[in-house]
């Protein structure tokens, strides 16, 4: 987010919109680090109760510096930049009543929306856009890239494409059958582009292929 931004932490404000999954969990955990970082956050929990991860990490962030709202967003909030955190790899339907309301107020801000694993609305398997979708200004997808994102659909949707490591070993890919290639290197995150229907890794100066057996 903060390089997405091309601002100093302690000058952005944040919002950071949660959903009651594990998606949710990854945002406030996102949240967490932005605020020790120095942002000003706002964590909005547009509908509860949230589930068992994310519950336990607003737990923790409610310790911290940051803004709270729950139900609908308030009106006239000014901030820098969004983080949609609603909806990740469990979309099951096309979205409805408060989160389907939430992703319209995000697609109405006039800052960039960053998406978490993939945006909220698309399924990250089929690549199938549901209506409403969030419109990312750019993805940060974790441990491998979801096939969905390879779609021309999602492509209009998810932005720039990026991957986070999240210290999954590769060992555990072999054993489940996937074939990763070192693609981070030391780096924790790596810009991804989309050829066909592979994933490449852009590293400076290098490429890796992270073809459709290394997805999820």
């Amino acid at each position: 987010a903060l390089a997405w931004a091309g601002q100093p932490a302690r000058e952005l404000t944040v919002l950071v919109a949660v959903g009651r999954g594990n998606n949710g969990g990854g945002g406030l955990v996102a949240a967490r680090w932005l605020a020790a970082w120095g942002a000003s956050v706002v964590v909005w929990v547009p509908a509860g109760p949230l589930g068992e991860v994310p519950a336990y990490q607003r737990r923790v962030l409610e310790a911290w510096p940051v803004r709270f709202w729950d139900g609908l967003v308030a009106e006239g909030l000014k901030v820098d930049i969004a983080l949609d955190a609603l909806v990740g790899y469990g979309l099951r339907g096309a979205l409805r009543g408060a989160v389907a309301e939430a992703v319209r107020a995000l697609n109405a801000l006039e800052v960039p929306v960053l998406a978490l694993d993939v945006p909220s609305g698309l399924d990250a398997t089929t690549g199938e856009v549901r209506v409403p979708c969030v419109r990312a200004a750019a993805t940060l997808t974790l441990a491998l890239p979801k096939v969905g994102l390879g779609g021309e659909a999602a492509r209009s949707v998810a932005g720039a494409l990026y991957l986070a490591d999240i210290g999954v070993p590769l060992a555990l890919y072999a054993r489940m059958g996937l074939h990763v290639p070192p693609v981070f290197e030391g780096r924790g995150i790596v810009p991804l582009a989309v050829e066909g229907k592979e994933f490449v890794a852009r590293l400076e100066g290098t490429e890796s292929q992270v073809t459709d057996s290394s997805c999820l």
